[in-house]
């Protein structure tokens, strides 16, 4: 019998967090190099449609951490969130459309939107959990999404028992994927006191040191962001 959670909720009305600094790095620019004339202008292009393309929506739970945790995971605390988003499938049928016709080009830099969008659109939902608990000494931790660092992937399977994704559209195939793909799972820890954790931090607690997305935040010298 599945545990009740102590909420439950959704999310449609997010906007996703996009950070261009974490666009050229799935691009491939990862050191603050820039894109030549032609991947610019092919970014631009794909930019523009990329809103009537995606369906933003979440559903999150509050649980209890003993629910559906190892005592071995890194998040094993007295709660926790847990939260699946998705931008739908359309944008990725039309990257598939583009693949199909040959337009290689199209197809990696739509199909790369997609996935700093899913990606903005899981840290909209953190931020948005932050100011759900009714006991504002209470803090959220960094999230964590199944297969990053010691939380193992066939833990998706507890996520998916416990929320109703189905309400948003979402499954999950037998080898542990999401449909649609540009979607995102994680956990968030609810802590008694507060947390060291920044904005964009999340490749900090993560042990993949080897992580192609890993990313590293530094204070450029205009004082603004950078994530290398």
């Amino acid at each position: 019998m599945k545990p009740p959670p102590s909420e439950i909720g959704r999310f449609d009305d997010l906007a996703p967090v996009i950070h261009e600094e974490m666009l050229l790095h799935y691009l491939g620019y990862p050191d603050g190099e820039l894109p030549d004339d032609r991947v610019t202008s092919m970014l631009d292009r794909q930019r523009e449609i990329v809103p009537e393309l995606i369906r933003p929506r979440g559903v999150y739970g509050r649980f209890a951490g003993d629910v559906c945790f190892d005592p071995g995971f890194p998040l094993y605390k007295k709660q926790v969130y847990l939260c699946v988003v998705t931008i739908g499938d359309r944008l990725e049928r039309r990257a598939a459309e583009y693949s199909a016709a040959g337009d290689i080009l199209a197809a990696f830099v739509l199909d790369t939107l997609g996935s700093v969008y899913a990606e903005g659109l899981a840290e909209a939902a953190n931020r948005r959990l932050i100011s759900i608990p009714d006991d504002k000494s209470l803090r959220l931790g960094c999230r964590i999404s199944p297969g990053y660092g010691r939380w193992a992937l066939e833990r998706q399977k507890d996520i998916f028992t416990l929320l109703p994704t189905a309400e948003i559209g979402v499954s999950l195939t037998p080898g542990l994927m999401m449909t649609p793909r540009k979607s995102v799972s994680f956990a968030v820890e609810i802590a008694a006191k507060p947390v060291r954790v920044r904005e964009g931090d999340q490749c900090e607690y993560c042990e993949m040191q080897d992580c192609r997305y890993r990313r590293q935040s530094i204070q450029s010298v205009d004082g603004r962001e950078r994530i290398n």
